[in-house]
Formats: C-alpha cells, structure tokens, sequence
C-alpha cells in the first residue's frame, strides 16, 4: 500500500495571517446579517478596512475571499469598483448546504438522527412561511405535487420527482 508523504513548511506568521483573516470574516460577516451593510451596498475599501481593524491589506484581502466563498460579497473591478454585498441565490445556498452536509456525513461527524432532526426543523419553518406567504399559485402548486404523490399507479421515479416538486413549491412559496 503507498501512503503519500507531504512535506510541509509552516511560517508562523502565515497562521497568525489566517486566524486574523478568519477573525475580520467573522465580524463583517456578522454586521452583515446583523444589517449593518444592505444588499448592493459596497463593504468599505481594502485600505479603510485595514485601518479600522489595524491589519495589512493582504489580511483584509483574505477576509472578503471567505466572505466571497460564503456567496455574501462579490468584488467589482473599475472606477465604481469595490466589494459589494450580495443576496445568494437559492442554488448557491442549496449548493453550499449541501456540501457542508456531505462532508460532515462523509467524516463521520453527522449521523442520521442529526439529518432527520435538521430536516423536521427546515421543514417546519419553511411550512410556517409558506403559510404565511403563499400566493393561491402556490397552494395550486403545492397540492398538484400532492395529488401526483398521491396517484397509486405513480412510479418510484414519479414519486420522486413530484416529492421535489413539492418541496421546491413549498420552497417557493416562503
């Protein structure tokens, strides 16, 4: 069996660069959901930044590129340029939920129970907006998905596909 070998050099100061990169993500990341920057609202520049956390831009830098993997800001380039915050889309959040939840099952650190437990608590809340928010195009479409699930000569392949179909409805009208 080979067992590959990594030769790895680590500088000290390239660790203390990243924990302080992840530490400045963390608090705009937290003034953005908080609602301290709107969506479209450009961030402050790389040098404001700097000053105001006391940081070399390249800290900054590294910041606003978590904040970008995160889908919660998108950098402009030119005279009107900047680091604007952004609403991501639901394919970027599903993407991103999805691969967060994969990993944390392919490591062992998500077990079913925790699955199932997250999914009733989605699901609930999504059921709650839905009620809350639903246009009669919506519940036309939530229960079309139904009726089809609910169809006794309906195939495996149907029933899942009108089980997406009703999830995305729900999705769709919160």
């Amino acid at each position: 069996m080979h067992h590959q070998t990594w030769d790895i050099t680590v500088q000290e100061n390239t660790i203390v660069k990243a924990s302080i990169s992840k530490q400045i993500a963390e608090q705009l990341r937290a003034a953005i959901v908080a609602g301290q920057f709107k969506i479209g609202q450009p961030l402050p520049t790389e040098d404001e930044l700097a000053q105001r956390y006391g940081v070399s831009r390249p800290s900054v830098r590294e910041a606003l590129k978590r904040l970008a993997a995160q889908n919660l800001v998108r950098a402009k380039r030119g005279p009107s340029g900047g680091n604007f915050v952004i609403q991501p889309s639901y394919a970027e959040l599903a993407e991103s939920l999805s691969g967060a939840a994969t990993l944390l099952v392919g490591i062992g650190a998500l077990g079913i129970e925790e699955i199932i437990e997250a999914r009733r608590a989605l699901q609930g809340s999504c059921i709650e907006l839905a009620a809350n928010n639903a246009s009669a195009t919506h519940i036309q479409n939530i229960e079309a998905a139904l009726d089809r699930q609910q169809d006794p000569a309906i195939s495996d392949e149907a029933f899942c596909q009108a089980d997406v179909a009703f999830h995305r409805a729900l999705v769709d009208a919160t």
